[in-house]
């Protein structure tokens, strides 16, 4: 208004990245859009990058494209910058086909070991670490890890610190390499200690989820809660959907896994709004185990209200693993249910085809039950106990994926009356593995079956016995 334009364009762009950070994407795209006309050319890349991550924390994809059309794709920071976040909503947009994005990830491992300025790696650090959360590729974590410990860097700022730990921790995670799980949880303390003195913002949620998600790993899950109660609190403030989503799945699997269902279920409806508003992948978690928890206290009709609700559970937007792992829960939740045809039928979908294989770690004693479910309904329990003994890349997974895991084994073994020893050996290990306030019974569904099988063989009998 005082005609010192020269002088407003490095606030407007300071002020941006400053109200971006504390979670107030709407009032940066708000004044970004009405300058932008009036920006120099330098200036208005600049502008775009930032209108682009504004969009981003909104989710609203398209527009984050669109915003970055006109922008630098160099080798420059901000071109570093721009292609990072144009991954990111092509991901997003299920715009880029499986070859095309572990190419585009190699980029940008390839852009961060050049990047040279703080905001382009924290930039390429963030769309790493949430291309694998989005992808949960194995493959692509154990990449991430090696270049991540290859990086450098003498002087860091804060939110790199943050980025390059929660990137860090979730490469960790999805590689499933337990010794680096561990050592990815001081540079998150750290980052955490750093942001809680600062900032309640997004920056400081994504480390408390990656935190609680590490302690969920080892089994810790009363650990876990009071971290993702925290990351709820921090999302609820900013507003964010997506991220009220996402620390209430996490809330409801660690509240699922110690057996209270009825926490689960106070959290449901809060969490079934924010995945609604969001369009969030979290709504199959959400969803699916509220219908568990319903069910498992005996609220059927509540349980069949969640089960039915198709328009949460099977998005067209969502990635293969999340359609995967609706289908298995849904099995899970239908046999509980006492709807045996309609279990049958989503084990096979999860199960067959594209899915022969668990997509995620996350729940691999899910696709283990459905397998063996499947190999009882098809009389083919030989097969299905060859796919369940060639899940061993899932030996990190969390204890009571182990155990439903050997829980399937040891259901087959029984039903094909073999003497089954070692599978029952590797039952009583993983059991041995459990927290001592674990939802114990959760690992023991299958058992419920493979009692039927039991008096085919005295011996089966007597190690169910002393197992049991």
């Amino acid at each position: 208004r005082g005609g010192r334009e020269d002088e407003a364009r490095s606030f407007l762009l300071r002020g941006a990245r400053e109200a971006i950070e504390d979670g107030a994407a709407c009032e940066a795209e708000l004044a970004l859009t009405s300058a932008m006309e009036r920006l120099p050319a330098l200036e208005k890349r600049k502008a775009s990058l930032l209108l682009a991550e504004s969009l981003r924390d909104q989710g609203r994809w398209q527009d984050v494209l669109h915003a970055l059309s006109e922008g630098s794709t160099s080798d420059t920071p901000s071109g570093i910058s721009a292609f990072a976040l144009s991954m990111q909503a092509q991901l997003k947009l299920g715009a880029l086909s499986e070859p095309d994005a572990k190419a585009t990830l190699r980029r940008l491992l390839l852009d961060l070991r050049r990047a040279d300025t703080t905001e382009s790696r924290y930039q390429v650090l963030e769309a790493v670490g949430n291309y694998l959360a989005e992808t949960q590729s194995r493959e692509c974590g154990i990449e991430t890890l090696e270049c991540i410990r290859s990086l450098s860097i003498a002087e860091r700022s804060r939110k790199e610190i943050a980025a390059r730990a929660f990137t860090y921790a979730v490469a960790a995670h999805y590689s499933e390499q337990v010794h680096e799980q561990a050592a990815a949880e001081s540079p998150l303390q750290e980052a955490i200690e750093l942001y809680s003195t600062t900032s309640t913002g997004k920056g400081l949620i994504s480390l408390l989820m990656a935190f609680g998600a590490s302690r969920m790993a080892a089994g810790r899950y009363e650990e876990a809660i009071p971290i993702f109660e925290r990351a709820r609190v921090a999302a609820t403030s900013l507003g964010s959907q997506t991220r009220i989503s996402r620390a209430i799945s996490n809330l409801m699997m660690a509240y699922s896994r110690l057996g209270l269902h009825s926490s689960v279920l106070e959290l449901a409806q809060q969490g079934q709004v924010a995945a609604r508003s969001s369009r969030d992948v979290t709504g199959v978690l959400v969803t699916t185990l509220a219908a568990w928890s319903a069910g498992a206290t005996g609220r059927e009709e509540l349980s069949w209200q969640y089960v039915s609700d198709d328009e949460v559970l099977f998005r067209s937007e969502y990635p293969a693993w999340a359609i995967q792992s609706a289908h298995l829960y849904l099995s899970d939740v239908l046999y509980l249910l006492r709807s045996g045809k309609h279990a049958i039928k989503h084990a096979r979908q999860g199960t067959s085809g594209a899915f022969d294989q668990p997509l995620s770690r996350s729940y691999c004693g899910l696709f283990a039950r459905a397998v063996a479910r499947l190999g009882e309904a098809d009389r083919e329990a030989e097969s299905a106990l060859v796919r369940i003994q060639g899940l061993a890349p899932f030996e990190s997974a969390d204890v009571i994926d182990q155990l439903e895991i050997a829980a399937a084994e040891l259901q087959l073994q029984l039903s094909l009356g073999r003497p089954a020893r070692a599978a029952k050996d590797r039952f009583n290990s993983s059991i041995g593995r459990l927290p001592a306030n674990s939802s114990v019974w959760l690992g023991l569904v299958g058992l419920r079956e493979a009692l039927e099988y039991a008096t085919r063989a005295p011996e089966n009998k007597f190690l169910l016995e002393s197992t049991l």
